[in-house]
C-alpha cells in the first residue's frame, strides 16, 4: 500500500520533492502546504508541470495538521529560525505525520536532553518519527564521508568541501537577501543570513558524524573569506556591482585536543573567474588518514536528453535535487521506524576507536 505524504511548501528543494512524490507508485501524495498565496488552490500537479492530481494547495497549517497521513517532507524557508521551525515539526509530529526535512534536526542532542526530550514526547503521542537529512548537512558528510573512512586503519581528519555555482539560481531574494551577493564584504563578517544559519547547521552535523565516531568535540571554529571584482557582472536575477561580494567561503571546523579533526567549507560564487580562487560546481570528500581517501563529485544531468527537457521547469539544479531525494528516499525507513528521532545508518565502523582521530 502507497504511503500517504504530504509536501510541506514548494521553494525549489520542495519542487524537486513534490515532483517525485506525485512520479513514485510508492507514494500517494495527501496535501500540499504553500507560502504564497498565488498557489493557494493551485493543483499540486499544476506547480511541477504534471497532470492533475486533485490535491490543491493550502496555506491552512490546521488543515494540513488534520490530514490522515503517514509522513511530511518538511522544507520551510532555508532562513527560518529554529524555534518557528520547532512549533510547526512538533505539531506535525503530535498530529501522527512522520516528519523528514533538510531544514534542522540532524543531532538535536547539541542543544540537550531537554531539547530532546520535547521532540520524543512529540514523537510518542504521535507514534511518529523525525529525520533530518539532506544534501549538505546530510548526505557527503555523514554518509559518503563517513563510508569513505570505514575503509582507514587510521583517521586524522576529514573535511568536505562544497562548491555551489549560483549564477543561474532563480530566486534573488535568496542571491542578494540570503546568501548576500551584491554586498560589500564588511556587511556579510559573521552577519549574512546563510552563514547564522548554516552555524546551526554545521555544528549540528559535526556533532552527528563526531558521535557516531565516538569522539569529543572540544569547541566550534568558524572563519570566512569573500571575493569582489573591479567590474560590474549581470547574473540571472540582476546586476552585481564592482566592490560587491561574487564570491563568499565559510568554514566550520570541530576542534579536538587543539586542531580541527571534522571540517565542512562552504562556497559560494556567482562568477568562476575570480582572480586567486579556483572555482567549480563539485563536492570534494578528503579522509587524511592510512590509507588517505580523496573523493571528487560532480553532480550532472541525465545523459538523457529527452529526460533532462521533463525536467528543466521544475528543478533549479543538481544541489536541490539531491537534498530533495536524500529526505523523500527516507521516507519507508522513517516511517516503519520507533517513534523518535532517527538517525543515518550509513557510518564508518569498521576502524579500532584508538586509531581515529589521533
Amino acid at each position: 500500500m502507497a504511503l500517504k505524504v504530504v509536501q510541506w511548501a514548494t521553494g525549489p528543494v520542495g519542487r524537486s520533492a513534490l515532483r517525485h512524490i506525485i512520479l513514485n507508485p510508492a507514494y500517494e501524495l495527501a496535501g500540499l502546504y504553500v507560502h504564497g498565496p498565488e498557489k493557494v488552490g493551485v493543483d499540486a500537479g499544476q506547480l511541477v508541470g504534471l497532470p492533475p492530481t486533485g490535491i490543491r494547495a493550502t496555506n491552512d497549517r490546521n488543515l494540513i495538521y488534520g490530514l490522515a497521513a503517514d509522513a511530511v517532507v518538511y522544507t520551510p524557508r532555508m532562513h527560518m529560525v529554529l524555534e518557528d521551525m520547532d512549533r510547526e515539526v512538533l505539531a506535525l509530529l503530535e498530529s501522527g505525520k512522520s516528519v523528514v526535512t533538510p531544514s534542522g534536526y540532524w543531532y538535536p542532542p547539541l542543544y540537550g536532553p531537554a531539547y530532546v526530550e520535547r521532540i520524543e514526547a512529540a514523537c510518542r503521542q504521535g507514534q511518529a518519527s523525525l529525520f533530518g537529512s539532506g544534501e549538505n548537512p546530510g548526505f557527503f558528510l555523514a554518509r559518503m564521508a563517513t563510508l569513505a573512512a570505514s575503509g582507514c586503519s587510521e583517521i586524522r581528519s576529514i573535511s568536505l568541501a562544497e562548491f555551489v555555482d549560483c549564477e543561474h539560481y532563480p530566486s534573488a531574494s535568496m542571491i542578494f537577501d540570503v546568501i548576500g551577493f551584491g554586498k560589500r564584504p564588511a556587511e556579510l563578517q559573521g552577519t549574512s543570513l546563510i552563514a547564522m544559519m548554516l552555524d546551526r547547521c554545521f555544528q549540528e552535523e559535526l556533532s552527528l558524524v563526531a558521535h557516531h565516531f565516538g569522539v569529543s568535540i572540544d569547541s566550534f571554529a568558524k572563519e570566512s573569506k569573500f571575493a569582489t571584482l573591479e567590474h560590474d557582472i549581470e547574473i540571472d536575477v540582476g546586476p552585481i556591482k564592482a566592490g560587491t561580494v561574487v564570491a563568499q567561503s565559510h568554514r566550520w571546523s570541530a576542534i579536538r585536543n587543539g586542531r580541527p579533526i571534522l571540517t565542512i567549507t562552504n562556497t559560494w560564487f556567482v562568477q568562476r573567474d575570480v582572480p586567486g580562487w579556483d572555482l567549480e560546481d563539485h563536492w570534494v570528500v578528503t579522509v587524511d588518514g592510512r590509507p588517505c581517501m580523496h573523493i571528487d563529485t560532480h553532480a550532472r544531468t541525465s545523459l538523457d536528453r529527452s529526460a533532462n527537457a521533463k525536467y528543466a521547469d521544475t528543478d533549479s539544479g543538481t544541489m536541490d535535487a539531491i537534498t530533495a531525494m536524500s529526505c523523500v528516499n527516507a521516507i519507508p525507513t522513517v516511517c516503519a521506524a520507533a517513534p523518535g528521532i532517527v538517525y543515518p545508518s550509513v557510518f564508518a565502523g569498521f576502524a579500532a576507536p584508538s586509531l581515529w582521530f589521533t
